[in-house]
Formats: structure tokens, sequence, C-alpha cells
């Protein structure tokens, strides 16, 4: 439990960027994102599915460790940035079972004092900032170039569902990132991986906790849009691929970016029976 609370605080703990997100809220998708994210977070509150949550969640050490002689190190440096994209392209891919236009991925970019990284669908660019973790970068890059293949697909971005945008990228960017730091023997890559979906899962399963099983019952759609944050997105739409691929295998990534109702398809695949928001 002590780790639990731990994990969970270090999720939540910064609230510097809450009320910079807020400006969503001005746009007609961010309705329909936090409907979306109530509805996963009602299917997660399923008892499978909360169960299957808190095993992934308690046995995320099962990332296969490294001995002690195979401490790997991520590429930095321009060069290495290509060496990671070809690599997680070959991973991304496979996953998703489909090819896509070439990507350019650069240090250096205007968004960067928000984001770490960012991929642009215009230039079909991924920029990385220049004071990234080194460990990072590796499930950095297979995240954004996640955002390319979304671009390309039938689901265009799932429209601005965050929660699908955010939660497909982070998933699929788990499943890569194991992949590329076995066969590269890169155990900082995995660890960050490790650390990363653990945060996440913490801070599902504490909305969950708060939302739906708190004193009273499951809260109103109202008192969830009122204290709806950005993070929220990342912790539910991850949360409910990574327990959806438990039900149904890695083979869900290919069919999710093949829908034009892919929230739909992921309720389904999460137990439910309607998607419709």
């Amino acid at each position: 439990m002590e780790a639990f609370d731990k994990d969970k605080r270090e999720y939540f703990g910064n609230r510097k960027s809450r009320h910079f997100w807020n400006i969503f809220r001005i746009y007609g998708e961010y309705e329909q994102n936090v409907k979306a994210a109530r509805l996963l977070l009602k299917m997660l509150d399923k008892e499978d599915n909360y169960d299957i949550l808190k095993r992934i969640y308690h046995y995320a050490d099962l990332f296969v460790e490294f001995g002690e002689d195979n401490e790997g190190k991520p590429q930095s440096g321009e060069n290495g940035l290509e060496s990671v994209l070809e690599s997680m392209k070959e991973e991304v891919d496979s996953l998703v079972m489909c090819r896509t236009d070439k990507v350019r991925i650069k240090y250096g970019g205007m968004l960067l004092w928000l984001f770490p990284a960012y991929y642009s669908p215009v230039s079909c660019s991924i920029s990385v900032s220049h004071k990234i973790k080194e460990e990072m970068i590796a499930m950095t890059v297979a995240h954004e170039y996640t955002h390319h293949v979304e671009s390309g697909s039938i689901t265009s971005l799932f429209g601005s569902l965050d929660v699908l945008t955010e939660g497909v990228a982070e998933a699929i960017a788990v499943a890569a990132t194991k992949k590329y730091a076995h066969r590269k023997n890169d155990k900082l890559s995995l660890d960050y991986a490790k650390k990363s979906i653990t945060l996440r899962l913490a801070g599902a399963i504490n909305l969950i906790d708060i939302f739906e099983r708190g004193f009273g019952g499951p809260c109103s759609q109202e008192t969830f849009k009122k204290n709806f944050q950005h993070k929220y997105s990342y912790a539910i739409g991850c949360a409910a691929f990574l327990v959806a691929e438990m039900r149904n295998g890695q083979g869900i990534y290919k069919d999710i970016l093949r829908t034009e109702d892919s929230l739909g398809l992921l309720v389904d695949m999460l137990g439910g029976q309607d998607g419709r928001i």
C-alpha cells in the first residue's frame, strides 16, 4: 500500500499544468473526451477488469530484469535518434501490422517548452527536446511514432479524443520499448518504461477508487467533468488499452486502428456492449 500511495502521489503531484490544459475546455471535443474517459473508467471498474488492472500494476516487475553485466545504454545524438526511430518503426509496425509514410526526427522544436517531445502531422516529423533524459528516449520515440501511425489510420487520430490517442500511444510504446530494450540489452530504457507504466496504472486505480468507488457510490458526470485533468486521459486510456490487451492479446492494436468506431470496439474488448457517447 505504501508503494501505491507513493506512485499515485508522484503521478498526480505536478499540478502546475492543470490550469494551462483547461484551455482545451473551449473546444467541443473536450466534452466528448470527458464523456469517453468516464465511460472507460466505468468499464475499468468492472470487477474482472479492475482485478486485471491491479495485477498489471502489482506485477510490473515482470518486465524481465537484466543482469548487472548487461547495463545497456540508450543512444543519444542525432545519429542515435535516427537509429532509435528505425528500431521503433520496426517494433510498432509489427504491432499494428502496417507500414507508414516516412517520418523525420530531430532535436528542437517550437512546442518543446510544453513537452519533452511531440509529433507534427503537418511536417510528418518528431521533435525531441535536447533536455530529455537518455532513458526516456526509446519510449518517447515509440509514443510519438505511434501518433504518426494514428494520423494515417482510418481513425484519423480518433477525432480529438485524447483518452484514445494518448492511451493507445502509451500502451503501444510500452510493448515496443520492452521488445527494443531486450533486443538491445538496454536496461535503462526498460526501467523507465516500467516506472512510467506503474505511475499511469496507479493513477487509473486511484481515479476508479475516487470517482467510482468513493463514499456514497459513483460520482455524477458533472462532478467528474468539474475535476477532470489532462493527466486523466493518459492514465485512463493507457490502463484501458493494457487491460484490453491482457483480455484479447496484442492484436487489438491493429484492430483499433482499422475501425471507424474505435471507442465502441475498445469498450467491447473490455466486456461492454455500447461504446456510444
